[in-house]
């Protein structure tokens, strides 16, 4: 999913980027 790659390629993801990746990804659902 994309959202997990987002998540991989940012070293250290913050809970922001990290809830906003899940907003993405409900979206797309």
């Amino acid at each position: 999913m994309l959202f997990f790659s987002s998540m991989a390629s940012k070293e250290a993801a913050s809970p922001m980027t990290i809830a906003l990746d899940l907003l993405k990804a409900l979206a797309l659902i």
